[in-house]
């Protein structure tokens, strides 16, 4: 049955045409063709530079920034350690300004440094402001005498003395 199916073929046209095909383009095999050029072209050349000068600016970039924003915080940390010493600082000139202000070291410093003593009743004048706008004049008190003035000058020369 085979050898029907075989002659059968040969004889129709559709097997001619494919034969005459084949006897026309016979396949070839592929040849393959070495160049002598091993070097690579000169755009390969330059893409592979670019490349590589990027890839190097890339990382210097990323360097610098690292640099920087490290320098940026040891800024920080020592802005933040000066602050901190200020504020210490502060309260500790609040305190002493508290020291300074309370009434008994006032006293001290005006009798002491400034030789002031307490005022006599003659030294002061009070003034009445609930009533009227008008201010009186304290009565006219008697002068010292010469000696009460030598004195007087006698006792502020020896403060001014221990003082030194």
């Amino acid at each position: 049955m085979q050898n029907a199916a075989k002659q059968f073929l040969e004889q129709s046209a559709a097997y001619e045409l494919y034969k005459d095909s084949r006897k026309e383009n016979p396949q070839k095999a592929p040849k393959l063709v070495v160049s002598k050029k091993t070097g690579m072209k000169f755009l390969s050349k330059v893409r592979l530079l670019m490349c590589f000068a990027m890839f190097v600016s890339v990382l210097s970039l990323s360097l610098y920034h690292n640099v920087a924003i490290v320098e940026l915080g040891d800024r920080i940390t020592m802005q933040a350690q000066q602050l901190s010493e200020l504020e210490q600082d502060g309260a500790t000139m609040r305190s002493r300004l508290d020291n300074a202000m309370s009434l008994s070291a006032v006293a001290e410093v005006t009798q002491n440094k400034m030789l002031m003593g307490e005022a006599e009743n003659y030294q002061i004048s009070y003034i009445n402001i609930n009533e009227s706008d008008v201010v009186e004049k304290a009565p006219q008190v008697q002068k010292k005498t010469f000696w009460e003035n030598i004195i007087q000058t006698i006792i502020k020369l020896q403060a001014y003395m221990r003082e030194s």
